[in-house]
C-alpha cells in the first residue's frame, strides 16, 4: 500500500507522516467530492508527461531499428570475393569503410533500440500505475492505493492462462476422439 500527498501528488510509503514538500500525511487520507476531481486532473497531467516521454522512447526504438538495418546493409557490402583453390569465396573485408560504417551503425542503433525499449517499458509501467491509482481514488475517495503488478507479471499470468486453456482444449479434443 502507498499513500499520495494531497499537496504535491507524490506517492509515499504507507507509514510516512510527512512529505518532502512539507505537508503532513493523514493516517486516513480521504478526499471530499470537490477535492477528487482536481487531484485526479493533476495525476492525469503526470500521465500526459509520461506519454510524451514514451513517444520519445518509441522514436529512439524506431531510429535504432533503422540504424540496425543500415548496419546489416553495410555489413553485406563489406564482403568481397576472393579466389581460393579455383573457387570464388565471399570474404569479409575489415579494412574497407563499409565495414566500419556497419560497426558504428550497429553499436549506435543497438544502443538506441535497447535504451528506448528499456526506458519505454519503465515509463509505460509508471503510467499504468498512475492510471490504476486514479481508478482506485475515484472509487474510494481515499489517497491510499494498492500496488499494481509489474507489467511483465501481468503478461506472464495472461500467457500462463492461455497455455492452461490450450492444454485443456487439447485434452478435451483427445478425449472426444477416444470416445468415438
Amino acid at each position: 500500500m502507498k499513500v499520495y500527498c494531497k499537496d504535491c501528488q507524490k506517492k509515499l510509503p504507507i507509514d510516512a507522516t510527512a512529505c518532502k514538500c512539507g505537508a503532513s500525511v493523514d493516517a486516513e487520507p480521504v478526499l471530499t467530492d470537490e477535492e477528487v476531481r482536481p487531484f485526479i486532473q493533476k495525476l492525469h497531467k503526470k500521465t500526459n508527461d509520461l506519454r510524451h516521454l514514451l513517444s520519445h522512447c518509441l522514436s529512439f526504438v524506431v531510429i535504432g531499428l533503422i540504424l540496425l538495418v543500415i548496419a546489416f546493409f553495410f555489413y553485406y557490402l563489406a564482403f568481397g570475393t576472393a579466389t581460393i583453390d579455383g573457387e570464388k569465396v565471399a570474404v569479409l573485408n575489415t579494412k574497407c569503410s563499409e565495414f566500419w560504417v556497419s560497426m558504428v551503425a550497429l553499436i549506435t542503433g543497438g544502443a538506441a533500440f535497447l535504451g528506448g525499449a528499456a526506458i519505454g517499458t519503465l515509463v509505460s509501467y509508471k503510467k499504468r500505475q498512475i492510471l490504476f491509482d486514479i481508478d482506485q481514488i475515484r472509487e474510494t475517495h481515499s489517497l491510499q492505493v494498492k500496488s499494481v503488478d509489474i507489467i511483465f507479471v501481468v503478461w506472464f499470468k495472461a500467457i500462463a492462462a492461455k497455455i492452461r486453456h490450450l492444454i485443456w482444449v487439447l485434452k478435451y479434443k483427445k478425449s472426444v476422439k477416444e470416445e468415438k
